[in-house]
């Protein structure tokens, strides 16, 4: 069974020698680091050009995963968008505030001010604002789903704004490994069949634990908030064009979601616009080594490319 260490890895882009692949940030030469689009620490983003090409770029915002709670802009989650930059897409990776100091729904709105931050600033460090996209895995495929499908508005609210004035909205999305309806997943997890028991209980127990955090709720009880904070609650036909990705053996968030999700939205903005790329035997993102490898994330840029 291959495991992330064995991922088809640019050596350039890596660091193989810690217990963890780490990514390496050496081959980007023009980089702008930590810039606050909000108050908080974590309400950062760093920026990456690429070395080729002219501006105005297209720009590749990537929101990072870990359960609400953890990872951060410089993990390997960041790996992907070095292909974005050598494919001449500008890289923004984003930090947001965490649970538990931050639940519900203020990652969202962290996500909408960060791209508002990057539009207001765009003619400064040479991007296109007319042409952002959205790149997230697992909590962070869930996040870029929700500003997708609210971007034009919602009883979510905006939050925290950037530049007066600055829209929230983007040209296409991809989500990866996204949860998308919190009040169908526990019931859609206890039915999978590929888990052994163990591992199966034990993935119950953690994804009740991280939904409760997220939520602020009691383990199993999330009520009426596990509808207000799903995805398909916002689905419109004014959502983005996206591109939805997912394992077929996910060990935390069964692929029924994305499969679910690709049929909502193929009916309301026609199935041009939706792809779902179900990738056989893959788990969860961040333990399979299919979604940072190059065969894997050039069909989502060049998806991103067909809408320029």
């Amino acid at each position: 069974m291959r495991t992330i260490r064995d991922a088809k890895f640019v050596p350039q882009w890596v660091d193989l020698t810690q217990e963890h692949p780490a990514p390496l940030f050496g081959h980007i030469t023009r980089q702008y680091l930590n810039l606050s689009y909000g108050r908080h620490p974590l309400q950062a983003v760093d920026l990456y050009l690429p070395e080729e090409g002219n501006p105005p770029f297209p720009t590749l915002i990537l929101v990072h995963g870990g359960g609400f709670s953890r990872c951060d802009k410089r993990d390997l989650s960041v790996y992907p968008g070095f292909y974005a930059l050598r494919e001449g897409f500008a890289l923004a990776s984003v930090n947001y505030r965490l649970v538990p100091e931050c639940r519900f729904p203020c990652q969202i709105h962290d996500v909408k001010a960060a791209i508002r931050f990057l539009k207001g600033h765009a003619g400064e460090y040479g991007l296109d604002p007319r042409s952002f996209f959205l790149y997230g895995d697992s909590a962070g495929g869930y996040l870029v789903s929700m500003v997708g499908a609210t971007q034009h508005g919602s009883s979510l609210g905006s939050g925290a704004a950037g530049p007066e004035g600055e829209s929230c909205a983007v040209r296409g999305v991809a989500a990866i490994a996204p949860l998308i309806n919190l009040v169908r997943h526990y019931g859609q997890l206890e039915r999978v069949d590929y888990l052994s028991p163990a591992l199966h209980r034990a993935m119950l127990e953690e994804s009740s634990a991280i939904l409760a955090d997220y939520l602020g709720t009691p383990k199993g009880r999330l009520g009426a908030l596990a509808e207000k904070a799903s995805v398909d609650t916002y689905l419109t036909s004014a959502a983005p064009p996206f591109y939805i990705q997912h394992g077929t053996r996910d060990t935390i968030i069964p692929p029924i979601q994305a499969i679910d999700f690709a049929g909502r939205l193929r009916g309301l903005i026609g199935g041009e616009k939706v792809v779902l790329d179900l990738i056989e035997g893959a788990k969860h993102v961040g333990t399979s080594p299919e979604f940072i490898e190059e065969e894997h994330v050039l069909p989502i840029l060049r998806f991103f490319r067909t809408l320029l």
